[in-house]
C-alpha cells in the first residue's frame, strides 16, 4: 500500500515539475519573440523619424513663393490617402 502511494506521489510531482518546466520554456520562447518584434518596431520608428526629419529639412529649404504653389500641391499617385 505504501509503495502505491509513493508511486502516485512520484507521478504527481513529476507531472508538476514537467508542466512547470514546459511553461518556463514556452514563456522564454514568447519573451524572445516579443523582444525581436519590439526591436524591429523600434528600428522602424527610428527610420521613420529620420525620414521625417529629412523631409522637414527639405521643406524648410524649399521656397514656395519662388515656385508655383499649385504645382507643389499636385496629388502624388504613389502616396495613397489613409
Amino acid at each position: 500500500m505504501v509503495a502505491v502511494q509513493f508511486i502516485i506521489v512520484f507521478i504527481i510531482i513529476g507531472f508538476i515539475v514537467g508542466t512547470t518546466r514546459y511553461f518556463f520554456y514556452k514563456n522564454k520562447e514568447i519573451e524572445q519573440a516579443h523582444r525581436f518584434r519590439v526591436e524591429l518596431i523600434n528600428k522602424t520608428i527610428s527610420l521613420q523619424k529620420e525620414q521625417i526629419n529629412f523631409r522637414i529639412k527639405s521643406l524648410q529649404g524649399y521656397d514656395f513663393l519662388k515656385y508655383n504653389l499649385n504645382e507643389s500641391l499636385i496629388l502624388q499617385p504613389e502616396i495613397k490617402p489613409i
